[in-house]
């Protein structure tokens, strides 16, 4: 029984190796281009981000670039702003939640915004979303 066994096995890795040799394995060359082009996209996201909140508010939003630290994507004379981009969907939560202020804030005339609560690590956190472009 045993014997039959490990023949099975032996057959399963010799076909565990035949597979893996045939698969293309990222080299660093690689990861070093993924990267490279993350960084890009991401500058990419900055520029367009301050060139919206440049001209939604009319401040004057600037790129501080990557310096290598952990300050804010972009500056105003009176924010710091921190980008973040996804290609992903927008959460259905927010979505949901946009949905919602839209039919508001079409009733009321008013203007709007998001608030997020939710618990983190046991503290219960605040976020402000506002959708500024379509």
């Amino acid at each position: 029984m045993l014997s039959a066994i490990s023949s099975v096995l032996i057959v399963m890795l010799k076909e565990l190796i035949i597979e893996s040799s045939t698969l293309t394995a990222v080299t660093d060359v690689d990861r070093k281009k993924i990267g490279k082009r993350s960084k890009q996209r991401g500058a990419e996201e900055e520029r367009t981000v301050a060139r919206i909140l440049t001209e939604q508010t009319g401040q004057t939003f600037t790129r501080v670039g990557n310096r290598g630290t952990t300050s804010a994507d972009l500056i105003s004379d009176e924010y710091c702003v921190e980008v973040k981009s996804r290609t992903q969907a927008t959460p259905l939560l927010i979505r949901e939640a946009q949905k919602q202020l839209d039919i508001a804030m079409e009733e009321t005339g008013k203007d709007g915004f998001i608030i997020l609560r939710y618990k983190d690590n046991g503290k219960r956190t605040t976020w402000f979303v506002k959708q500024i472009i379509d």
